[in-house]
């Protein structure tokens, strides 16, 4: 019985593996193409190449989170995929989305902001991935014990390293970060157990975890022989190196972006310490450097041939704060060194780019004014200055009928279509008898005219002129107003003549006759009528 239990037990065991080793063998292989396919409910997809053995992740938004054994492509993660890209759109990677994906290259669009727990563990091909430039957040476990990573460089958008991040990466012998003032917090354990990693430099405003760096077990003592910390003194760094008795390496110099605010701090025991900041200028142009806080703190600017400028000190009587601000040469490599005057506290730096600008001189012109505009030639800001006012001016006012010999024009009668000129610029009233137009400043008058009137010239030399009575009654334009109009204006009645419509009715008629019946005796017609 013993031996039958026995042999059925060994057959089992057979059959179990050669079912295990067909099921590898067909599970390493994925030799068709995979169209687009939803992955999960989400806005992403997921496509295969498989001649180019390469995995696509498109879409819009986040991934959805796996379990490492959940993904789609889980079953040939292993030999089929040997190129991964994730295309423009995506923001978060999601959980343990590529574990196990043993690839030789990953291509990451920079539209990811986020690294969700566990989405490259035990990548095991690559030696290196390019993270996102504006990545934000790198989840625990993200590229948990990936054993051929070589180096990672960490971009200054950066914020968080989650917990285990890189544990027992242990190739990893170079962690690069963009920024020697970034703020990113680094958990516990996040580069735990990765023996290669002998030395690090630190971001002054990077906050360390329990176990962060340097470990090779959780114990105090643990630290790996010759691991070696590079820090500033005014940092949660530097106090990590002391509280773990790391062997830690004092930093002074850091480069400087432009437009960032960089905070620093004088301690107690750090006033003597010199601070370095270097800055190497793509453009030349003037750049101004400048500081600011309640520590009284003076620079020296030295180029790449040792030579200084300076010192740069008080702004002021009131300001102890300096600004260094001088002509830089692109590609050359310029420092800043920072003395305090054996006072503690916090100060900021700020590095500028002054604008250099091409200049255009505006002419004015009779509507606009005109001015001098500068434009940077590097960022494409403008402003303008030393303004010219506009040679012309604006002239406004209404022509009504002059409605009896006296000129009277009590009931402001419109006329329309009437030509109002000031040298070669003219106009015509309109409906309500309004005219307005622009003339040079140097015109003294304007002259209006009709062809059923007498020309009349108005000093221009206020912008609104007011009401303007102007005659126009001489109907048959022989220059004498007498029955041959009064004919003529009979002969109108009933019409739509805007120009004779005095009232504005609609309709030229006994009405409008009333206003220049007073005229039709007149005689001769000169511009005496409006004197």
């Amino acid at each position: 019985m013993k031996k039958f239990i026995s042999y059925l037990l060994t057959l089992m065991i057979i059959v179990f593996m050669f079912a295990q080793l067909s099921f590898v063998t067909f599970a390493d292989e994925q030799t068709v193409d995979i169209p687009a396919t939803q992955l999960g409910t989400s806005d992403t997809y997921y496509s295969f190449d498989a001649q180019t053995k390469t995995l696509t992740i498109s879409g819009e938004g986040a991934t959805p989170d796996f379990s490492n054994s959940t993904v789609p492509w889980y079953n040939w993660r292993s030999a089929s995929i040997d190129k991964v890209v994730v295309e423009d759109g995506i923001t978060t990677l999601g959980k343990y989305l590529f574990c196990y994906v043993n690839a030789s290259q990953f291509e990451l669009a920079d539209s990811i902001r986020t690294i969700k727990e566990g989405t490259f563990y035990c990548v095991n091909k690559t030696k290196t991935i390019v993270l996102p430039n504006k990545l934000e957040s790198i989840g625990a476990k993200a590229f948990y014990s990936s054993y051929n990573f070589e180096e990672i460089f960490i971009p200054k958008t950066v914020k968080m390293i989650g917990m285990s991040a890189f544990e027992s990466c242990s190739k990893l012998s170079k962690v690069n970060f963009e920024s020697d003032y970034m703020t990113v917090s680094i958990g516990s354990k996040a580069f735990f157990k990765c023996p290669m990693l002998k030395s690090i430099f630190l971001p002054r405003n990077a906050k360390l975890s329990s176990y962060s760096i340097g470990y090779s077990a959780a114990t105090a003592g643990s630290i790996y022989d010759g691991f070696k910390m590079y820090a500033y003194r005014d940092s949660s760094a530097y106090t990590y190196a002391g509280k773990n008795v790391i062997d830690c390496v004092l930093r002074d110099s850091m480069a400087v972006f432009l437009d960032d605010v960089i905070v620093r701090e004088y301690l107690a025991g750090s006033l003597d310490d010199t601070m370095y900041f270097t800055f190497t200028p793509q453009v030349t142009d003037e750049y101004a450097f400048s500081s600011d806080g309640d520590v009284d703190v003076d620079c020296i600017l030295i180029n790449s041939a040792g030579e200084e400028k300076g010192p740069y000190d008080d702004n002021s009587n009131f300001d102890r704060n300096f600004t260094a601000k001088e002509l830089l040469n692109a590609g050359e490599t310029y420092t800043y060194k920072i003395n305090s005057d054996m006072s503690a506290g916090e100060f900021s730096v700020k590095l500028v780019q002054s604008h250099s600008y091409t200049q255009d001189i505006i002419p004015p012109d009779l509507y606009h004014d005109g001015y001098t505009i500068n434009t940077c030639i590097y960022c494409g800001y403008q402003y303008k200055f030393d303004f010219v006012e506009r040679t012309g001016k604006d002239i406004s006012g209404t022509v009504v009928l002059m409605e009896n010999p006296s000129g009277e024009h009590s009931h402001n009668l419109p006329l329309c279509n009437v030509s109002v000129h000031s040298g070669d610029y003219d106009t015509v009233t309109d409906e309500d008898g309004y005219f307005y137009f622009t003339v040079p400043k140097t015109a003294e008058s304007i002259t209006i005219r009709s062809p059923y009137g007498v020309d009349r010239t108005v000093l221009a030399d206020n912008c609104n002129l007011g009401s303007i009575a102007f005659f126009a009654y001489d109907y048959v334009q022989d220059g004498y107003v007498n029955a041959k109009d009064y004919a003529w204006l009979r002969s109108r009645f009933g019409s739509d003549d805007k120009s004779l419509d005095y009232n504005q009715d609609g309709v030229v008629n006994q009405d409008d006759w009333i206003y220049a019946e007073a005229f039709f005796t007149y005689g001769k017609i000169t511009e005496s009528i409006y004197d």
